[in-house]
């Protein structure tokens, strides 16, 4: 759910058509009054829902009402009260939908005493902020009036809070004392919202016989509010020849889609959707070729893409951030999806689709990772196009999806190719201890470097220093060899290795990204970091002292 401030803001689009410019305009207004009307309709249709706040040990913590779920509530009550609220909203925050949302915090009960919740705090990983709380109410009339018709526990705390986002939340709750075994005081409950998807409709249609006059692809994008049950409401034209509106108002209303979820609980979302309007009702040729054959066997995925003359940000074929931070900061990375396997792959497809400004062919370059603020290791790319004095970098990141756009000041030129990955596979049977980024090995009784199924190193450095790295070698599949060698590998005396990727770097050379791994084993003092080179290929040795459990394939 997008922040009430957000909803301030009006969004002006820009299309070139023919030698003549249309402006296309959704205020904030309109956006208001779809909200409004959709709240009414579902008021009318049904219950109230809300975003539970469970515990990891699954107790149920408190409830979350965002602000279309207020004003559900708030319909319900003027109905009840014989009233029918007004849908019809001159200026944004003049609709009955109040301007927050509102977090619920219940008591808690253990062995048979009560703890009450002293205080509720927001914090938003994206933007690195807390929520403000604008009020907060106790339990009895001043909560029953907040929350007309919600039945509440007794010694339930509320807050309202605003400019919250619920993309990546923690809610904190603190009690006056912990009352069950090995609990706190403060218990931290996370909000995340997963965007929904089309289920269906197409993204290519016939132009009508009509208009078979217009060029060929036309391209038109449609605005609507996603409800719960994943109807679209009331679908706005936004860009595009006016003269398509009514053929792609009406494949938007008979398209259907999985609503975006919150918690796992279905919640409205503004969906805009690009329309191609072809002589045949296929797919236009792409306007950005794909990227080069071999691309990803470079480390560096180094690769130049060629100009797209005419192309701005109100022609652009993908939606374009309006947060300056969004691709550009640590915090806000570009969320591909993939994991390690497919993630390097979709980073390509992303950003070979960008462009400059007024469509620059872009040159980019892998240069290296970091870790953000929840230890999310970001791959980081060096971006220039003609005119750009100083390089950008982005921060892209392949463990989490969410629905790509364009930072500020880049757009594309084509649609982004990508889709909601699939989930990664589950760890190796019998390695319980593993999790996507830490994995764990069991001792090799009797294993020793003289009985080693792999070569050993003998000097000190190797696998231990950048510049004497593990030559593993270019391609696609980088990742899958490295996690195979370290699974092999052995400490002294067969030891059972734990690693995690921690991350990437250049070489001493500036021209070599090799990826570091923290690796332990039982008594070690500390964990001690092994460098695995990407470009260079060579034998693959333990490091001294070290052993080989298994044989490595090549």
């Amino acid at each position: 759910m997008a922040s009430p401030r957000a909803s301030l803001c009006a969004l002006v689009v820009v299309v070139a058509i023919g030698g003549a410019t249309a402006i296309a305009q959704v205020t904030a207004a309109v956006i208001e009054s779809r909200l409004a009307q959709t709240a009414l309709d579902v008021a009318r249709a049904g219950a109230v829902a809300h975003i539970p706040l469970d515990s990891g040990s699954g107790a149920a913590r408190g409830r979350l009402y965002d602000r279309f779920q207020l004003g559900v509530i708030a319909a319900k009550s003027a109905i009840a009260a014989g009233r029918t609220p007004s849908t019809t909203v001159a200026a944004p925050g003049q609709s009955f939908l109040p301007l927050g949302m509102v977090v619920v915090a219940f008591a808690v009960r253990c062995e048979g005493r009560v703890s009450a919740p002293l205080d509720i705090r927001m914090s938003m990983r994206l933007t690195n902020a807390a929520a403000t709380p604008v009020r907060v109410l106790a339990t009895g009339p001043a909560a029953a009036a907040w929350l007309p018709g919600i039945d509440l526990p007794p010694q339930s705390r509320v807050v309202s809070f605003v400019n919250a986002s619920l993309t990546d939340t923690t809610i904190s709750i603190d009690y006056a004392e912990p009352l069950c075994p090995g609990e706190q005081k403060t218990v931290d409950i996370p909000v995340r919202t997963v965007s929904g998807r089309n289920s269906g409709g197409r993204s290519n249609l016939q132009l009508p016989a009509e208009l078979s006059s217009l060029p060929s692809p036309s391209t038109v994008r449609v605005q609507a509010l996603i409800d719960p049950s994943g109807t679209p409401r009331q679908p706005t034209l936004v860009q595009g020849p006016p003269e398509l509106e009514a053929a792609a108002v009406e494949a938007f209303k008979s398209w259907r889609f999985e609503p975006a979820r919150t918690n796992g609980v279905p919640v409205v979302q503004t969906w805009t959707m690009t329309i191609n309007f072809t002589a045949t009702g296929d797919a236009p040729p792409p306007a950005v070729a794909p990227p080069p054959a071999g691309v990803l066997n470079d480390p560096t995925h180094d690769t130049t893409t060629l100009d797209v003359p005419g192309l701005d940000r109100s022609t652009s074929r993908c939606a374009v951030a309006t947060d300056a931070t969004y691709g550009l900061s640590a915090f806000n990375a570009i969320k591909v999806g993939g994991d390690v396997r497919g993630g390097p792959a979709r980073e390509v497809a992303y950003l070979n689709v960008l462009r400059g400004p007024n469509g620059q062919g872009l040159r980019f370059r892998r240069t290296g990772t970091t870790m953000a603020a929840d230890a999310t290791i970001l791959d980081i790319y060096e971006v220039t196009y003609a005119g750009l004095e100083t390089p950008l970098r982005l921060f892209l990141d392949l463990y989490h999806w969410e629905t790509p756009r364009a930072p500020v000041g880049l757009v594309c030129g084509a649609s982004i190719p990508l889709g909601n990955p699939a989930p990664a596979p589950p760890p190796p049977a019998g390695n319980a201890a593993s999790t996507p980024s830490v994995v764990v090995t069991e001792d090799q009784p009797g294993l020793t470097a003289a009985t080693s199924k792999c070569p050993v190193a003998d000097d000190d450095t190797y696998a231990t220093s950048a510049a004497n790295a593990i030559r593993i070698g270019p391609g696609a599949d980088i990742p899958a060899r490295e996690e195979q060698f370290l699974r092999a590998l052995r400490g002294p005396d067969g030891k059972g290795l734990r690693f995690r990727r921690t991350g990437s770097m250049l070489a001493p050379d500036q021209k070599t990204i090799v990826d570091l791994f923290e690796v332990s084993y039982a008594g070690m003092a500390q964990p001690i970091k092994l460098y695995f080179d990407r470009t260079q290929t060579d034998t693959l040795k333990a490091p001294k002292g070290w052993a080989c459990a298994e044989e490595i394939k090549k």
